[in-house]
């Protein structure tokens, strides 16, 4: 029987002590992290949160607990299968994907290959269209309350930075979601590396040559790669298959060193020893063989002596890290230090400073049951190592402001152990040293200090604002570069306290990496809003600038909308409803937070938090809200007025992902499940079951409905290859669409967009990587449409923007757009109220807001409004958004006729508006054969003059009434079945001006006007 194929693992264990605040089952996932039910852990999950406020809150004591989980979650979830088994990959065939993959973008990058290959051939499309990021590049702030602040450090987490040794201008910089960026003038400006190149997760080691900048070593938890040429193009070095924790390059750049280590095995204290462990290559990186084996989570080289390595970490099977130190170049080691007793993870900082070569700091956090993930330590050695100096203050009031470390969650839980941990020695001072884990502290004593001195910034804010949660840095003498969950913040002084004031500024523009875990797209206007990982809810709007972003709050929530009532209106569950302004800066409104939508979204990445808006009516919206506790209350709610009251339509008792409407017939509404597609054909009045076939049912497939047909829908079953299906005659009967393609049968798709054009087009985005592939009825095959997105990016939306033919992505590398395949194509005319949720109105004088929710490319189009009967006023029927005022009673039908060059689509929706409340109806244009028809003369009269009524056949009992232009009842005369054949009306007293008769009966009902002179 053969050996056992290793597994490719992306997540790395931490040492996590699961204390009596924790819930138990946490520590399932710490004894055996993938050998847990995924989907029963996401269970208890969310009946923590349900039962603990706290935990839902995320409050500093609860954050380490609640942020374990989620990386557990974030770093496993696309390998979960429809069962929630969690399903790896062996190494081999993972690494094999990964290394075809780099090649191809390699080949585009090198050859500047522009077209599209059908699926299985080497034909190309003639085509330009790829894929390019839109940003957001850099994060300001704006609200309400507070106002509009230029570069707020709410952007993207960046976990690793370097800067070149022999330009200081010249850094790169790592994202926690796989991208690696670079800058020429000290991060003022960033570039991304190889954008299509796939590094495969987390981006956790950087080191820059010291001699070449154009050389850069990077590590993730794939391993690790090199450019030679400034980061144009990478190479996998295929030796080293573990997380890369560190690297480091000999002064004369010929050894290359890297520590490693995953500890999947760590409550067994048996690491791998097959793959990790410390690295070497004494031929410039050509080659690398493992010296130890063991869980490494750092390493330095002695200043001015780059043959004195410094390793810490565990060696071999050890449950307790200790400083091991080589004096050949990392060759051997052969010496054994204890840092601190019961220490775990960790992190060294040398210092080029002036007679600073003997110093080594460590940053530690040392076994305590107390502490989530240890206690932690600054310690300081001044003779290589050898010996140690614990400048760390602990007293029993973790209070009191000589303690060294923040007492929220430093000084109370250790931060988030080896997550949030760096440590940087001054180039000019060695004594002079900046740590941090979830705050940051600068001490000019040794490490020493109390945290109310100390601190920089982050959960401690006193001295200094900077985003919570430290990840790395960077320093050329005495200039700073602080990676943080937030982005880079920047100091030319070492964050030095001058003047009374600590001096630092965000560096970030250009670094794309913002996690969006929700999003939304403005349909009439080009609005972005989505919620984001680490750093809240953000919105982009084209008059902002490229690429500009407006942090409005909120924190970590898969949240983001764009709402039909307004096109400047945003909703986040976890910030509230705000109306943007045009400017930037300008001024922020919103209504109180606890008056809209009290009855929140049920939100979940990718699979949850859509609403389903009426197409005739944009204050109506069909959506799966929560429970207070935040579970699914797997029903179907209404709200008419956008949030402010609600009704329950439905009680599914199943999970729905998302509701929609169609539009061909917007009474027909469909709601998708995990095993039933719940269909209404009475606006939702009734629902009926129609059952998913059991091959694509289970946990969150979505559904999508053709524009042009209501009976034509679209379900993807994203825990299974291949699983897109379709149905022609609503629901009824089910056909594999991916069946015959020999590829695409062997991805798993989350994401539907259907254009809706002439040639049905339809595109579909895959559950994991960022893929995108196109197919209309003009075609055979399938195209892959991906071309420029990054491969290791997550699609958590995949959206169109039809007014300018874009196809967008929110990911977790930013946002990418695209031209539409068929980016010109004949419209789709829908006519929507946006200030209404029905057709009755409730004021018969209200002015509507109409708007165009077609779907059509607004470059050189025309609009054409028209009501049946007229209304009292239309500003302008020429307009896209025209308001219309309707006054008399009567039912309207409502038109929009949509021209482009490529073609005219008008639509009529039937009685969209009534109004029986008004002071007169509309329908004047009655048949003139009716023999009902009265005459009525003359309309324009003299003061005092009679006004003459001639009868229809049969006379009725009928009455006459006379309005005056406000709608004021001013005359009535009832008129019997005996009444003559014409009768006459007085006009005694009624002052100049214009007037409104309706004459009715039981069967009958005429309207008109006269004007009185």
């Amino acid at each position: 029987m053969g050996q056992q194929q290793e597994l490719y693992d992306p997540y790395t264990p931490e040492y996590f002590s699961v204390g009596k605040d924790a819930p138990a089952w946490l520590k399932l996932i710490v004894d055996n992290p993938r050998g847990v039910n995924f989907f029963e852990m996401e269970k208890k999950f969310s009946e923590w949160l349900e039962k603990d406020p706290d935990a839902r809150r995320k409050t500093p004591e609860k954050k380490p607990a609640v942020n374990f989980y989620r990386r557990w979650q974030k770093a496993y979830r696309p390998f979960v299968n429809g069962n929630g088994e969690i399903v790896l990959p062996t190494k081999k065939d993972y690494f094999d994907r990964l290394d075809k993959q780099n090649q191809r973008s390699n080949q585009l990058m090198a050859k500047n290959q522009r077209g599209l290959t059908l699926l299985g051939t080497n034909s190309t499309l003639a085509t330009t269209n790829k894929w390019r990021n839109i940003g957001p590049y850099t994060t300001d702030y704006n609200s309400q309350y507070e106002g509009y602040r230029e570069s707020y450090d709410s952007h993207a987490n960046v976990f690793r930075i370097d800067v070149s040794k022999t330009d200081p201008n010249i850094l790169y910089s790592g994202a926690e979601t796989g991208a690696v960026f670079k800058t020429t003038d000290k991060g003022k400006n960033w570039t991304a590396c190889a954008s299509s190149y796939n590094f495969g997760a987390n981006i956790t080691a950087i080191r820059i040559d010291p001699k070449d900048p154009n050389t850069v070593w990077v590590g993730s938890t794939s391993g690790l790669f090199v450019s030679k040429d400034g980061g144009n193009t990478f190479n996998r070095i295929k030796e080293i298959t573990t997380t890369v924790n560190s690297i480091r390059v000999s002064d004369d750049s010929k050894i290359i060193t890297v520590a490693t280590g995953e500890q999947h095995n760590f409550n067994a204290s048996r690491p791998n020893t097959r793959v990790d462990g410390f690295f070497i290559s004494e031929n410039g990186g050509t080659s690398f063989r493992r010296v130890m084996s063991g869980i490494f989570y750092d390493h330095e080289l002695k200043p001015k002596n780059s043959k004195v390595v410094y390793l810490y970490g565990r060696k071999g099977t050890n449950w307790h890290s200790k400083l091991y130190i080589s004096y050949d170049g990392g060759k051997s080691f052969t010496k054994e230090v204890e840092v601190a007793p019961s220490a775990r993870p960790g992190r060294l900082a040398v210092s080029d400073a002036p007679g600073g070569e003997n110093y080594l700091y460590a940053l530690v956090n040392v076994e305590n049951k107390a502490y989530y993930y240890g206690q932690p330590h600054i310690l300081q050695s001044k003779d290589s190592g050898l010996t140690w100096t614990d400048k760390t203050t602990i007293t029993s009031n973790r209070n009191e402001y000589n303690n060294t470390f923040c007492p929220s969650i430093d000084g109370k839980q250790g931060g988030q152990g080896y997550y949030d941990m760096m440590i940087g020695v001054s180039g000019n001072n060695p004594e002079h040293v900046i740590y941090g884990i979830c705050s940051a502290y600068r001490s000019l004593n040794g490490g020493a200090g109390g945290y109310k001195d100390i601190t920089i910034g982050g959960y401690c804010s006193g001295n200094f604002k900077i985003h919570a949660d430290m990840q790395d840095i960077a320093i050329a003498g005495d200039e700073v570069w602080i990676a943080n969950d937030g982005g880079i913040k920047y100091s030319p002084n070492f964050f030095k306290n001058e003047n009374g004031k600590i001096t630092g500024e965000n560096r970030v523009k250009g670094i794309y990496a913002s996690d969006y875990y929700g999003f939304g797209q403005g349909w009439n206007e080009d609005v972005m809003a989505g919620g984001r990982w680490h750093n809240g809810d953000a919105v982009m709007m084209k008059s902002y600038g490229e690429g500009k972003a407006v942090y409005v709050g909120g924190v970590e929530q898969a949240t983001g909308y764009v709402m039909l009532s307004n096109p400047k209106k945003v909703y986040f569950s976890d910030a509230g409803m705000f109306i943007m302004p045009d400017r930037i800066d300008g001024n922020v409104t919103s209504p109180p937070f606890i008056s809209v939508f009290n009855k929140q979204p049920y939100e979940t990445l990718k699979s949850n938090g859509f609403f389903g808006t009426d197409p005739r009516y944009a204050q109506r919206i069909l959506y799966h809200p929560k429970e207070r506790s935040g579970g699914p209350t797997m029903q179907i709610w209404e709200t008419p007025d956008e949030g402010q009251t609600f009704n329950l339509l439905f009680d599914a008792k199943d999970q729905i992902s998302n509701v929609e409407f169609a539009r061909s017939n917007p009474n027909v509404i469909y709601a998708c499940g995990w095993f039933f597609v719940y269909k209404s054909v009475d606006n939702g009045k009734t629902w009926e079951e129609l059952k998913i076939p059991d091959e694509y049912g289970g946990p969150i497939p979505i559904i999508a409905v053709d524009p042009k047909d209501e009976n034509k829908i679209w379900l993807a079953q994203p825990f299974k290859s291949g699983g897109v299906i379709c149905s022609t005659d609503g629901g009824k009967t089910w056909k594999n669409v991916l069946e015959n393609n020999s590829t695409m049968k062997n991805i798993a798709f989350r994401w539907m967009v259907l254009a809706g054009d002439e040639h049905n087009g339809v595109y579909l985005g895959t559950e994991n990587g960022s893929y995108v592939y196109y197919k209309d009825d003009t075609m055979t095959e399938w195209i892959d449409y991906s071309n420029g997105l990054p491969p290791a990016a997550r699609l958590t939306r995949l959206v169109p923007f039809f007014k300018e033919g874009k196809l967008r992505a929110a990911t977790n590398h930013g946002i990418w757009e695209i031209p539409l395949y068929r980016n010109k194509f004949k419209p789709i005319a829908q006519p929507l109220a946006t200030n209404i949720s029905k057709a009755q109105l409730a004021n018969a004088n209200m002015t509507v807001q109409f708007e165009s929710y077609s779907i059509v490319n607004q470059d050189n189009v025309q609009w054409e409004w028209s009501f049946n009967p007229k209304p009292y006023s239309i500003d302008n029927p020429k307009a896209r958004n025209p308001k219309v005022v309707f006054k008399y009673n009567g039912e309207y039908d409502v038109t929009l006729k949509v021209t482009t060059p490529q073609g005219t689509d008008s639509k009529t929706i039937k009685k969209m508006i009534v109004v029986n409340n008004g002071v007169l109806g509309t329908n004047e244009t009655q048949e003139a054969s009716n023999p009902k028809k009265i005459t009525v003369y003359p309309t324009l009269l003299n003061q005092g003059e009679e006004l003459r009524v001639k009868l229809g056949e049969p006379r009725e009992k009928a009455q006459f009434k006379i309005y005056n232009a406000n709608g004021t009842l001013v005359k009535t005369v009832e008129i019997e079945t005996n009444a003559s054949k014409e009768i006459t009306v007085p006009t005694h007293g009624l002052p100049k001006g214009v007037y409104l008769f309706q004459y009715s009966t039981y069967s009958y009902i005429q309207r008109g006007k006269l004007v009185i002179k």
